[in-house]
């Protein structure tokens, strides 16, 4: 099983914007190729850095990507947009198996 976590921040243009947490979920998918459908049909082919994270000895690793492009929110008048990075971690688990 797979678990991806997406961490969603946002920056208004200009250039005193900060980034800020606006949105954290996860989704769980049976194979690795339904994680990548899932981010390919969820990102296209907006810009993707690596993402990593030192494991217990201190050596780095990738555990995702960072998806940085433009939104905007229409429902409001005026339309505002922004800047946006989703932190997306992909982590690899073993399901519990409980008898009882």
């Amino acid at each position: 099983m797979y678990e991806v976590q997406i961490t969603s921040t946002g920056r208004p243009y200009g250039p005193k914007g900060e980034y800020r947490i606006f949105n954290e979920g996860s989704r769980r998918f049976r194979t690795k190729e339904l994680v990548k459908l899932f981010l390919s049909d969820e990102y296209g082919s907006c810009k993707k850095t690596k993402m990593f994270s030192d494991d217990d000895n201190g050596v780095p690793e990738q555990v995702g990507y960072v998806y940085c492009f433009h939104n905007s929110d229409c429902s409001h008048s005026p339309i505002e947009k922004w800047f946006q990075q989703d932190w997306v971690k992909i982590v690899h688990f073993e399901p519990e198996i409980s008898l009882f």
